[in-house]
């Protein structure tokens, strides 16, 4: 698959990005991918200096950003006509994949094990679980009921087009949550809190990362207690 490169830029932020393409295109060719980031730290220093337009500037960096991680994600840069144009590098099948996702989760199963186990994380979980006064009731109303959701999605697969995709917007309506250290509304539980027991969800252990993080709840307001249905 190649996809044409044609951003809206004009003047001096067109020429800088037709050079940051070309940089990062040789540094692709000559496998040296340290001067791929050389390039980006080289362009965002030039957009924190220029006294250039300040929304145009914010339109420059998300460009070359989008390009700099798409070129780190196995889309090749090629030249086409007086443009570029990113051409997708084959990689493993969707078989492939999914045999290695099954072999780290069952590689990681016994310390995901072990972190359940642990009496901190165990007491944790029967806390968020448990109905200890009127204003808290346990996380599990943040769980959506498996039938009562098909029946909701059960009218949109009767139906096809545009019609179908209504149907859909009716039937779930996700929104995102900061997972912050305010209550939540349905269940008087902290948002924070209900983010950390989704986590221990996960196939893979969960574990301290350094520095300052933006956790997210994904809901679903379809459902009047807001059910989470992900979570960043």
């Amino acid at each position: 698959m190649i996809v044409p490169i044609y951003p809206n830029l004009d003047g001096e932020f067109a020429e800088r990005f037709h050079s940051f393409v070309h940089k990062l295109m040789h540094a692709q060719k000559s496998g040296k991918m340290n001067d791929m980031q050389t390039a980006l730290k080289e362009e965002i220093k030039w957009c924190q200096s220029t006294k250039l337009s300040e929304e145009n500037v914010l339109i420059f960096k998300a460009c070359i950003r989008v390009l700099y991680d798409l070129a780190q994600l196995r889309w090749l840069i090629v030249e086409q006509g007086y443009g570029f144009a990113l051409e997708k590098v084959s990689g493993p099948s969707t078989e492939e994949h999914i045999i290695k996702k099954r072999k780290l989760r069952e590689e990681l199963q016994p310390i995901v094990y072990e972190q359940m186990r642990r009496p901190s994380v165990s007491s944790f979980i029967f806390k968020m679980e448990k109905k200890d006064r009127p204003s808290r009731c346990g996380v599990q109303q943040l769980m959506a009921d498996g039938n009562e959701l098909a029946a909701r999605l059960e009218p949109a697969r009767q139906i096809d087009g545009e019609q179908r995709v209504a149907a859909l917007a009716d039937a779930i309506k996700p929104y995102l949550q900061e997972a912050d250290g305010t209550i939540d509304h349905v269940t008087g539980l902290r948002l924070r809190e209900i983010w950390r027991y989704f986590r221990y969800s996960w196939s893979i252990p969960q574990i301290p990362i350094p520095g300052r993080q933006l956790l997210y709840l994904v809901r679903d307001a379809a459902h009047s207690a807001h059910p989470v249905i992900g979570i960043a």
